[in-house]
């Protein structure tokens, strides 16, 4: 066999078992797919970003969403790990987030929201086991 045919044999095979195994999550992690509804002062913040971030003994990685109208899902990061988080919600004025440059080394962007609901946050999730999906809403208030 030469070496073309069997480098190229060698890429099918590998080609095969990416396809076998799936496109999704595959960590081993028991996941759980998180969305809801996020308003201030009875209004839905527009933009901003809400985070899981595993506390106590429970493990994986933090889970990071956009809130956009008011609205989130974790569907697109394959969903939160089951356990205990600390949730913490970001609010920004649309424009501002919309013209705001992004990404590592930019400034941070205006944060609507008070400290005790993202730095200061107190906010826990527990995301049980055997659940598909979960649905969270938070109704915060100054």
């Amino acid at each position: 066999m030469s070496m073309t045919r069997s480098c190229t044999c060698r890429s099918i095979g590998v080609a095969i078992v990416l396809i076998a195994s799936g496109c999704g999550q595959k960590d081993g992690i028991e996941r759980v797919v998180v969305s809801g509804n996020i308003s201030f002062s009875g209004k839905p913040v527009e933009k901003g970003q809400i985070r899981f971030i595993p506390s106590g003994d429970s493990s994986g990685p933090i889970t990071v969403e956009t809130i956009d109208g008011g609205y989130y899902t974790t569907e697109a990061t394959g969903g939160v790990p089951v356990g205990v988080h600390r949730v913490e919600i970001r609010g920004y004025d649309p424009q501002v987030y919309a013209n705001a440059p992004k990404g590592p080394g930019s400034p941070p962007i205006p944060q609507l929201l008070p400290k005790k609901y993202n730095h200061e946050s107190e906010l826990k999730a527990t995301l049980e086991s055997g659940k598909s999906e979960e649905t969270l809403d938070y109704n915060l208030s100054p």
